[in-house]
Parts: structure tokens; sequence; C-alpha cells
């Protein structure tokens, strides 16, 4: 069977990288005792696969774990074992059972990666002429940005120059609406589709926006949290785990 679970990434752990959270849930099912099935081969390691990784610095409430094990567990035992084990800032929020040899990877299911972006402008703006900065920010029909991508030489096993490749984001666009709350605090909830050529990271949307809109920002006060990711549906986008919210 496998176990498909829905758990939060919050406090330091957000600094946590992805290879460090792989090797602290391998060693948190080992010490949950937790039927673990195994790989073949040489270097037999468990089954365990995640959804896209975070970048380090930003926290999640819906990440997502899927683990294959040898006998069946219920998610509710699921929960609450592993709960017992893992650090503060790493919880287990829901889990359900799959069949493994059905279900989809968690990396076929994304469509959808939901982002809150929450900081402060150190220069003001009045809210009517930051909507209508928005409103044609959304309208733009490319917005291009700049990436170094870094090329390894097969032959002589170093870093070749810097490749720099130019992306156009707005294809990535799935939903992009702000709030300013108390104190001048805004609030940007970005939805980015994932596609085949991959995803793109909110920061760098956000960078765009902030041009746009001409805001400045302290960056030390920036907090980004990935808040839902969604799977397609023959009517829309669901949750991954759709029991727990609702659609978007």
């Amino acid at each position: 069977m496998m176990i498909r679970a829905r758990y939060s990434k919050t406090g330091h752990m957000r600094f946590l990288s992805h290879l460090d959270l792989v090797r602290l849930f391998e060693r948190a099912f080992r010490r949950a005792q937790m039927p673990l099935a195994f790989t073949q081969g040489y270097n037999p390691h468990p089954i365990i696969s995640f959804a896209a990784p975070l970048s380090v610095g930003v926290g999640s409430i819906a990440e997502y774990v899927d683990v294959q094990l040898t006998e069946p567990v219920s998610p509710d035992t699921f929960v609450h074992l592993m709960n017992e084990i893992l650090p503060p800032g790493i919880m287990i929020m829901q889990a359900t059972a799959k069949d493994p040899k059905t279900a989809d990877s968690l990396m076929q299911e994304a469509a959808i990666m939901q982002y809150q972006l929450t900081f402060k402008a150190t220069n003001s703006l009045e809210l009517a002429s930051l909507q209508k900065r928005h409103q044609h920010f959304m309208e733009l029909e490319e917005i291009i940005i700049e990436k170094k991508q870094k090329k390894k030489n097969k032959q002589r096993h170093r870093r070749n120059a810097d490749k720099v490749k130019r992306i156009d984001i707005v294809p990535y666009f799935h939903k992009c609406t702000f709030e300013i709350l108390e104190e001048d605090t805004i609030v940007l909830d970005l939805c980015i589709y994932v596609t085949q050529n991959g995803t793109i990271k909110p920061g760098l949307v956000l960078q765009q926006w902030l041009d746009h809109c001409s805001l400045h920002i302290d960056s030390d006060n920036l907090t980004i949290e990935r808040t839902e990711i969604y799977r397609k549906t023959g009517s829309g986008f669901e949750p991954i785990l759709p029991a727990v919210h609702a659609s978007t």
C-alpha cells in the first residue's frame, strides 16, 4: 500500500534543504517503525517521493509526500505516530491510503502551485494607483526575464561560463491578486502553473511585479509560503488531497 500525506514546513524548518528534509523523513519513518518498502538492487532505499521541492527559506502548509509500505497502516495511525516523532515545524496534517499501482505520482499530479507573499513597501503608493498598475501588469502579453543556467563540461568535469536563458513568465500565471492589510502590509496571492518545462519561483514574479508597480521592499521582512498544490480535474483544479480544502 501507499500513504499520501500532507504536511507543513514552518518556522525554522523552512531553512531546511530538500535533501535534509528527505533524510529527516527517512529517519522519522524508521523511528515510527513504519513497514517501509524498499527498492531492489545493490543499494536499496525506502520508496518515498515528494512533490516539487521548496526553495530554502520558503515555508509551506501544503507539502506532500508518498511512502510505500509492505503492510497496511491506517491513515489516522500514520498521522499520530509520525507527529510524535517529527520535530517542531514539520507536522503531518492529513493522510490517505493509495494504491501505488494506479496512483499518479505527486509530480504528475502537481498542476498549480499557490503561494502567499507578505511584505511591507518602503515607499508609499495610493491604493487606486496600485490597483491600476497591477491591472496593467496582469494584461501584459509577455514579461521576459533572464535566467542564468550553469552547464557542466562532461569532458573536463568543470563548470563552463553561465548561459543566459530568456523566459516569458506570463504563460505560467494562473492567478495573481493582492490585498493591503494594516500598517501597509501587502499580501500577494499567486498561483503558478507547473508545465512540461517546469515552473517558476514566486520570488521572480514578485520582483517583476514590484518593478512594474514602482514599489520597494525590505527583503529581510519578506515571507513566502506555499499554501496549496492543485491537480487538474475534468472541471478545473482541486487540492491534491481535496477532502480538506475547497477548489480554486
